[in-house]
């Protein structure tokens, strides 16, 4: 999934700014995801709480 970016956004904040957010993604092969900031650095914490299976 390296390199696999939407065109949409799921969280705008300002600077200085902080926010609170969810999101249900893919995870890939190793249970993993990316995250993104196109304006700059950021801090971010970002935690993998259960998955979907397809079994």
């Amino acid at each position: 999934m390296a390199g696999v970016r939407t065109i949409v956004s799921n969280a705008k904040v300002v600077r200085g700014g902080v926010a609170a957010n969810h999101v249900t993604t893919r995870v890939d092969e190793r249970r993993g995801f990316d995250l993104y900031n196109h304006a700059g650095s950021t801090h971010a914490v970002a935690d993998l709480f259960g998955c979907f299976s397809k079994d």
